[in-house]
């Protein structure tokens, strides 16, 4: 991705805010990151 797909993609807060709504409405994982990491390692105490 070149800069100017960046700037044309991101240029103005009504582009962001319509992707930012996209990807709260279709992401799958909606707990996030680092719950979801954390809630598959299994920790031993010690």
């Amino acid at each position: 991705m070149n800069n100017e797909t960046v700037k044309e993609q991101y240029g103005t807060a009504d582009k962001l805010n319509i992707r930012i709504a996209l990807h709260n409405k279709y992401s799958v994982n909606k707990q996030g990151f680092g719950s979801w990491i954390f809630s598959h390692y299994r920790i031993i105490p010690g």
